[in-house]
């Protein structure tokens, strides 16, 4: 499973807006909603679809999440989470 995920990049994000989309999130899918994003960027290089290299609809779930969580620790984790993706959105 983390192979297939680690394939996909934003298309992840994308699944996780339709699958969340209007849902209460608790602190135990954000967790796992991290995990996911994290994984799906992990090897970006690898990434099948050249247009879900841009973590684009990944930031915009990350800033979701971000306003879903009061946890100190969550909220940590998706700075830096971000913060690794908007790297990837710079010019190389």
């Amino acid at each position: 499973m983390d192979k297939q995920l680690s394939r996909m990049g934003d298309a992840a994000a994308v699944a996780i807006t339709k699958v969340v989309g209007g849902k209460k999130i608790d602190h135990t899918m954000v967790d796992r909603l991290l995990v996911i994003i994290q994984t799906a960027f992990s090897a970006p290089r690898i990434i099948d679809n050249q247009s879900d290299r841009k973590p684009r609809a990944a930031l915009f779930v990350l800033q979701l999440l971000e306003r879903q969580t009061s946890i100190p620790e969550q909220r940590r984790l998706i700075l830096e989470l971000r913060r690794e993706l908007e790297e990837q959105l710079k010019p190389a």
